[in-house]
């Protein structure tokens, strides 16, 4: 996924979302972006929360846009609603110095970005260019 550096930051593919429908990233042209790849039951990923709250709050104000991508991981309707709850709530206890962000389900888009790798940032430049893959902690 290091080959992503310098190109076009793929589009996401939104199979599905928590509360209001996530921007494209081409609507997010003209700011920088940070995609984090996570899972709902990942450890690293929620030690992450303080770095992820800090470089928010740093760089917010330089229209800094923070997405969370993840992706189920169960097939059933039922199964996924559980898992969909999970993700919410997760974020808003254990996210809560991050703030509410976009939060995107998908597994074509977590594949495109390497997610197998949870936590990943995605660090992409306001031109829509991939400056940064980094497939560990910040």
């Amino acid at each position: 996924m290091l080959t992503l550096e310098g190109s076009p930051a793929p589009e996401l593919v939104v199979e599905d979302f928590v509360d209001a429908t996530p921007p494209s990233l081409a609507s997010l042209r003209g700011k920088p972006v940070l995609l984090f790849l996570w899972a709902e039951w990942c450890a690293d990923c929620r030690a992450q929360a303080a770095a992820l709250a800090a470089a928010r709050k740093r760089h917010s104000p330089n229209g800094l846009q923070l997405i969370g991508l993840t992706r189920y991981y169960k097939d059933s309707t039922d199964a996924r609603a559980h898992e969909k709850a999970r993700v919410d709530s997760m974020w808003k206890a254990d996210y809560k110095d991050v703030g509410a962000v976009p939060l995107v389900f998908s597994a074509a888009s977590m594949e495109r970005y390497g997610g197998s790798s949870t936590p990943t940032f995605v660090f992409i430049d306001r031109a829509g260019v991939v400056r940064r893959y980094t497939p560990t902690r910040l």
